[in-house]
């Protein structure tokens, strides 16, 4: 679980070079909330990535 976080904020933070000051805003926070927040595992939506797959 502490790798998926730490992807997250790795991948918000990229996110941000390419976004406008408001979107960037938005992003910042709703990663400040989702920070701050206790996380109750029952309503986090977690799918696992499958590597190997071609369509």
């Amino acid at each position: 679980m502490k790798a998926t976080i730490n992807d997250s904020v790795v991948n918000a933070l990229e996110r941000i070079k390419t976004l406008d000051p408001e979107s960037r805003s938005q992003l910042l926070l709703e990663f400040g909330e989702w920070i701050v927040s206790e996380i109750d595992l029952d309503d986090e939506l977690i799918v696992p990535s499958v590597v190997g797959t071609e369509e």
